[in-house]
C-alpha cells in the first residue's frame, strides 16, 4: 500500500537479479547447442507431479524459495524463459535433503557424495514460461508450457533453489 516503500523494493529486485554477462551467455550456448543440453537452467521442484509436454498450467508462486527462483528466472532479457519442471515429494521443504540431492553436488549419501540422494527425481519437464505477473503481495501469477522431457545430468546449485545441467 506504500508506493515509496514498494519503489525502493523494486530498485532492490533490479539490483540483486541482474543479468549474465552477454559473452558469457553466447559461449554457452555455442558449445552446447549440438548437444541438447541446456547448462545451469533453474529447476522447479514442486509437490505436484510432473507435466507433460504440450501441457499448460497456471501457477501460484508463493514459496519464497519458487519466488526466488522464478524472479531470478524473469530478470533474465534471454527468451524464452526456460526451467525444468521435477515432481519432488514435499516440494521445497526438501531442497537441502540429502535423500533427495542432485547428482554432482557432493550432498549424495555415503560412500557415493556425487550421485543423486536415494529419492531423487530426475526427469521432468522442460517448460517455457509464457506470461508472468507480479502480484501486490509479492505472489507471481505464472503461465508456462511444457516443451519436452528433459533429465537433470549434473546439479549445478542445491539451495536456495535448485540449478542443473539438463538434457
Amino acid at each position: 500500500q506504500d508506493p515509496e516503500r514498494n519503489e525502493k523494493v523494486a530498485n532492490l529486485k533490479r539490483l540483486f537479479y541482474k543479468e549474465e554477462t552477454e559473452a558469457t551467455q553466447r559461449t554457452t550456448a555455442a558449445q552446447d547447442s549440438y548437444s541438447g543440453m541446456l547448462r545451469d537452467i533453474p529447476i522447479a521442484r514442486f509437490k505436484m507431479p510432473v507435466l507433460l509436454p504440450s501441457q499448460q498450467a497456471v501457477f501460484n508462486i508463493f514459496q519464497p524459495a519458487l519466488v526466488h527462483l522464478f524472479e531470478s528466472l524473469l530478470a533474465s532479457p534471454d527468451k524464452p524463459w526456460l526451467y525444468l519442471h521435477v515432481h519432488m515429494p514435499g516440494g521445497v521443504e526438501n531442497l537441502g535433503n540429502p535423500q533427495y540431492a542432485l547428482p554432482g553436488l557432493g550432498m549424495g549419501p555415503e560412500p557415493y557424495k556425487d550421485s543423486a540422494g536415494p529419492e531423487a527425481l530426475l526427469q521432468g519437464t522442460l517448460m517455457q514460461v509464457v506470461s508472468a505477473e507480479r502480484l501486490p503481495d509479492a505472489r507471481i501469477a505464472l503461465v508456462s508450457q511444457g516443451l519436452s522431457r528433459a533429465v537433470v545430468v549434473r546439479g549445478t546449485q542445491a539451495l536456495p533453489f535448485s540449478r542443473g545441467d539438463v538434457q
